[in-house]
């Protein structure tokens, strides 16, 4: 039984798995070297001392009350990926499963087993940046076919102007300068999201408010909108209040999202709707926010879907970069953020992104 009980602690001391125990209490019994490492607290200062649930992070204690209240006759948390914040308040990325240890159907223990994700979470952020440098040749070739449509209608725009000058025709003059002015923005606009989907850019993490960067959007449209017979709609939860996000970055792709679904609703072929677009902002668990972006607009069918993250890939014909979301969704990825796009052709379209945050 010593031999037994010797290999077993040799077994859980020497696992690359952070493994974490309790009694039916909560109360630590096991805490490995690899959960010291993973968690930041000696073992000395865990086993018998804490409960578990103090610095398990929240989506682990639900799934463990879960588990419980369910009553099911299967005990095992599947496994599944969250962030755990250490005593050093360092975030890091972990898979985790678990089980509840149990007697005659009464609890009499659970344990947890922790992997740490960081080397793979930066291996993949290596390889998708592999992947960006090796997609500059495609790049290359994209951005010259946007140049060349913006020099078109450049070219047309100061044709108009110049008739509009030998003939001393004020409305020739004025139609042929806002062409100008036109595709000056969309110059501006195709050098800016080169720049951002170019550039490995660290979050800028400072305190904000997510409804009022949110609302900022909606009115700096709402205009624009209003010349296509779009309606924005703000439906922004109270409970978001103040935190700690890269502002700069949510305001930039909540811009990118508002006016496509805007541009959606501009191109309907129904023009006997009445169009909208809402904005939802949600206080998620786990830290996030969920923005959710949502018209009735054309929609897509799933081979536009499949398409829209693409390089240089628009709907919008000349009217388009198609960097747009492409650059909306590094932005989102840099946050630790995910987007997620729901879509039916004819009916509209509804982007999710869901933002972790840090509090005040």
């Amino acid at each position: 039984m010593r031999r037994k009980s010797g290999f077993q602690a040799k077994l859980i001391g020497s696992s690359n798995d952070g493994i974490v125990a309790t009694d039916e209490h909560w109360n630590v019994v096991i805490f490995n070297p690899a959960a010291e490492s993973i968690f930041g607290y000696p073992a000395a200062d865990v086993v018998g001392k804490m409960d578990a649930r103090s610095f398990y992070p929240e989506p682990i204690v639900r799934a463990f009350n879960e588990l419980l209240a369910s009553g099911t006759p299967k005990w095992n948390l599947p496994w599944s990926e969250t962030m755990i914040l250490s005593k050093s308040n360092e975030s890091i990325p972990v898979r985790y499963s678990g089980t509840v240890l149990r007697e005659k159907h009464k609890m009499m223990g659970a344990v947890a087993f922790f992997q740490d994700l960081s080397e793979i979470k930066r291996l993949e952020k290596e390889l998708l940046s592999a992947e960006r440098l090796a997609a500059v040749g495609q790049t290359v070739a994209g951005m010259a076919h946007c140049v060349k449509n913006i020099l078109l209608g450049l070219k047309g725009g100061s044709y108009l102007v110049n008739i509009g000058i030998d003939k001393d025709n004020t409305e020739k003059l004025k139609s042929g300068w806002q062409m100008v002015q036109r595709n000056i923005d969309r110059t501006s606009e195709l050098v800016q999201d080169l720049l951002s989907y170019s550039k490995e850019r660290e979050p800028e993490y400072a305190p904000c408010s997510p409804n009022q960067i949110a609302a900022d959007v909606c009115e700096l449209l709402r205009q624009a909108a209003a010349n296509q017979n779009v309606r924005i709609v703000e439906n922004l939860s109270a409970e978001v209040g103040d935190v700690v996000m890269d502002g700069r970055s949510l305001h930039r792709a909540l811009m990118n999202l508002v006016a496509n679904a805007v541009d959606a609703c501009r191109d309907d072929p129904n023009q006997a709707k009445e169009h909208w677009v809402n904005m939802t902002t949600a206080l998620e668990e786990g830290s996030a926010i969920r923005f959710e972006v949502q018209d009735n607009g054309s929609g897509m069918d799933d081979e536009v879907k499949e398409k829209i993250f693409s390089s240089f890939f628009s709907t919008k014909g000349p009217k388009g970069t198609g960097l747009g979301l492409l650059v909306t969704r590094k932005l989102i990825e840099e946050n630790n953020g995910s987007i997620n796009v729901e879509s039916q052709l004819g009916e509209g379209t509804t982007f999710t992104m869901q933002l972790p945050f840090r509090g005040q």
